[in-house]
C-alpha cells in the first residue's frame, strides 16, 4: 500500500516537475527600416516539428523545447531569411526581439511594344519605310491620328498636299493633284477624268472606288499616300500596274499590336 502511494505521489509530482523545466518565449518580429511589427513571419524552433506564423502584432508565443541554447528560424517572402541562437532559463519566461532585413525583388523583364516597335512585319515595314522617306511619298502615323481626332479617315487625307478628296457617285475618293486620266466617253470620245489613286488595306488592294471612310481612324495604325506610280516602293510592285494614279495604303491596327 505505502508502495502504491509513493508510486502515485511521484505521478502527480511530474507535471509539476515538467512545468518547471518548460520555458515561454514571446517573439516580437520587427521591420529593420522602420520598426513596424512583421506579420505572417514563419517561425521555426530547433527541437520543435512545428512551424509557427507571427500575428499582425508581430508577436508569436511557443513554449520552448527545454533549457539552454534555441536556435529560431525566421522567413518571410521578401525579406533575407534569418537566424538567433536565445539562451532560455527553465521556469523563466523569455522576451526576444527579431528583425528581418527586407530585400528589393527583382521583376520579371517585360517588353513594351509600341507602335514604334511592334513585332508585326507589316506594320515594321510600314516603319522602315517612313524612315526612308522615299521620294514624294507621304506618312500619318498613329500619332498623328490621335493628336488630330479625325471624324473620318477622309480627314487626314485631306491634309496631304499631293492629292485630293472628291466627291463621286456619293463615294469620297482621292484623286492626284498632278494629272487627270484620259477616259473614252461614249458620242464624245475621249475626255480627261480625275486620277483617282487604288487603296491598299495591309496589302491587299481593294476595289476601284473603295470607300476609305468604311475604315474608322481609331482601326488605322498608319497610312501611306504615294502620288504617282513612280513613287510606289518595288515591295508594292505588283500594285503599281493597277495603281497607275497612285497609292494609299492602310494599314491597321486590328491584330497587330
Amino acid at each position: 500500500m505505502r508502495a502504491a502511494f509513493t508510486a502515485l505521489s511521484i505521478a502527480l509530482a511530474l507535471p509539476g516537475a515538467l512545468f518547471a523545466q518548460a520555458t515561454a518565449v514571446s517573439l516580437l518580429v520587427i521591420d529593420q527600416g522602420t520598426d513596424a511589427p512583421l506579420s505572417n513571419v514563419r517561425v521555426s524552433v530547433a527541437g520543435d516539428p512545428f512551424e509557427r506564423v507571427t500575428a499582425p502584432s508581430g508577436l508569436v508565443r511557443f513554449i520552448a523545447p527545454g533549457p539552454g541554447k534555441v536556435t529560431i528560424v525566421l522567413r518571410r517572402l521578401g525579406y533575407e531569411p534569418a537566424a538567433l541562437s536565445v539562451d532560455v532559463r527553465a521556469g523563466d519566461s523569455t522576451r526576444v526581439t527579431a528583425v528581418m532585413t527586407a530585400v528589393p525583388q527583382r521583376l520579371v523583364d517585360v517588353s513594351v511594344l509600341d507602335s514604334v516597335t511592334s513585332g508585326s512585319p507589316e506594320l515594321a515595314g510600314f516603319q522602315r519605310r517612313m524612315a526612308a522617306r522615299p521620294g514624294s511619298a507621304s506618312y500619318i502615323t498613329r500619332a498623328d491620328i490621335v493628336a488630330r481626332k479625325p471624324v473620318a479617315t477622309s480627314d487626314l487625307l485631306r491634309r496631304i498636299t499631293s492629292i485630293k478628296v472628291i466627291d463621286s457617285a456619293g463615294v469620297l475618293v482621292s484623286v492626284s493633284r498632278r494629272s487627270d486620266k484620259a477616259v473614252i466617253v461614249v458620242g464624245k470620245g475621249d475626255d480627261l477624268a480625275p486620277c483617282a489613286l487604288r487603296v491598299a488595306v495591309d496589302g491587299h488592294l481593294r476595289e476601284g472606288g473603295f470607300a476609305v471612310n468604311s475604315i474608322a481612324p481609331e482601326e488605322i495604325h498608319g497610312i501611306e499616300v504615294y502620288p504617282g506610280p513612280a513613287t510606289i516602293p518595288a515591295e508594292f510592285a505588283s500594285m503599281r500596274p493597277d495603281a497607275s494614279c497612285g497609292l494609299i495604303a492602310i494599314w491597321t491596327r486590328r491584330d497587330k499590336e
